[in-house]
């Protein structure tokens, strides 16, 4: 396939998958995720800038009863410490994306993705978006029983080992560990969430380009584009009594497995609905999954 210049990744396939997954093999063995003589070897995908600037991720951290303006506090703080959006002039985090209530307990990290049963207790799930800024686009740990499967590891998180981000190309680029995560789990589906995106004012988005990618869904983040809606509010998902601060709303486009490494999802976002998604981008945010 021919590779466009100004891209830094380019599409190879897409592999349909039945409801029973391909028996996986080992990626650090060399080998693809899925044994399929469709794979093929994905070269060049980590196109780097003459002006790259290395962010580190911010760690998670507890959220469960702490006061709204607390929460909104620590976003501020992280707004005004980021490297891209440091500069906007008297940011506010968006009313319509923090409808979030006082004192309440938020779903832990460890919790949700180890047994499922939820306290609240432990480093609150949102807060790797909340906390990053720079994640336009970012993955909160699931409700993947691993301690029934595998056991319970900071690997099962999904947290980027690193962002970067191309003032030239004005594009985030988020680095996940996949590598760790499938050699303990397997393969798992992955949902993102469009919350930051949303709080800064970009209002749609479309996948122009994705490598070894899985969409569950035949109309999904890569065939339209998709308006961002997510927000976190008060909810009663998690059981607890009095319920608790959470995202919403589910958005089924943006569900996908990863058929090998490395992956990747390169999204184009804009504030205003793009007239033909071949418009440029207003920022562009990539995830690539080693």
């Amino acid at each position: 396939m021919k590779q466009n210049k100004n891209h830094y990744f380019f599409c190879l396939m897409c592999i349909l998958l039945s409801q029973s997954l391909i028996i996986a093999t080992n990626p650090l063995q060399g080998k693809t995720l899925f044994s399929t003589a469709q794979a093929k070897t994905i070269t060049n995908i980590y196109d780097t800038f003459y002006d790259e600037i290395n962010i580190t991720p911010n760690a998670m951290m507890e959220f469960s009863n702490l006061s709204r303006q607390d929460i909104l506090s620590y976003r501020i703080s992280a707004v005004n410490n980021s490297p891209i959006f440091q500069t906007l002039t008297n940011y506010a985090p968006s009313p319509n994306v923090y409808q979030i209530e006082n004192n309440k307990p938020w779903i832990g990290a460890h919790e949700i993705s180890c047994s499922g049963h939820i306290t609240g207790k432990g480093a609150s799930r949102e807060s790797i978006g909340i906390l990053n800024p720079e994640l336009l686009y970012y993955i909160a740990p699931e409700s993947y029983a691993f301690e029934q499967k595998s056991g319970c590891s900071s690997v099962d998180y999904l947290e980027p080992t690193r962002i970067t981000y191309s003032p030239s190309q004005n594009l985030i680029t988020a680095y996940i560990n996949y590598s760790a995560f499938y050699t303990k789990n397997g393969t798992q589906w992955i949902y993102i969430r469009d919350a930051n995106a949303r709080d800064f004012g970009y209002n749609y988005a479309y996948a122009d380009q994705t490598d070894n990618i899985h969409f569950n869904r035949p109309q999904n983040l890569s065939t339209e584009a998709v308006k961002t809606r997510g927000f976190y509010h008060k909810g009663n998902a998690c059981k607890v009594s009095g319920g608790c601060n959470n995202y919403s709303p589910f958005e089924d486009r943006y569900f996908f497995s990863i058929n090998q490494i490395p992956a990747a999802v390169n999204i184009k976002l804009w504030k205003d609905s793009p007239s033909n998604l071949t418009n440029p981008a207003d920022i562009t945010f990539r995830f690539i999954f080693e």
